[in-house]
């Protein structure tokens, strides 16, 4: 794939500056946005960009795939804030998405 993916993870409430993010993610072609989130109760329908693509997980779901790579366990997340120490980690993580592309980051 030509592509570059970028993965992402937002656990909690998902703000309101979303939206800029979402404006600008429409403009770059070249990049797949693969965005996690256990926030059920934001709208995303109004985004209908064809490089965005949303993924639900829950916080349970997200420490399961960490702590099958990690000689560390972790039980919970003690503010949603703290995945940052986790992105490191995300290409093993959701490797059905960072293997099919060459290149692949992480974005915030």
């Amino acid at each position: 794939m030509n592509k570059i993916g970028l993965i992402e993870v937002w656990l909690g409430k998902i703000p309101d500056y979303f939206r800029y993010h979402v404006e600008t993610i429409g403009l770059v072609n070249c990049v797949d946005f693969h965005f996690y989130t256990n926030d059920l109760q934001y709208d995303f329908s109004y985004i209908k960009h064809p490089n965005f693509y949303l993924h639900y997980i829950t916080e349970n779901e997200f420490l399961c795939r960490y702590n099958d790579f990690s000689r560390f366990q972790i039980n919970e997340i003690s503010h949603p804030k703290k995945i940052v120490d986790f992105k490191l980690q995300y290409f093993d993580m959701f490797e059905e998405i960072s293997s099919k592309y060459k290149y692949v980051g992480i974005y915030d």
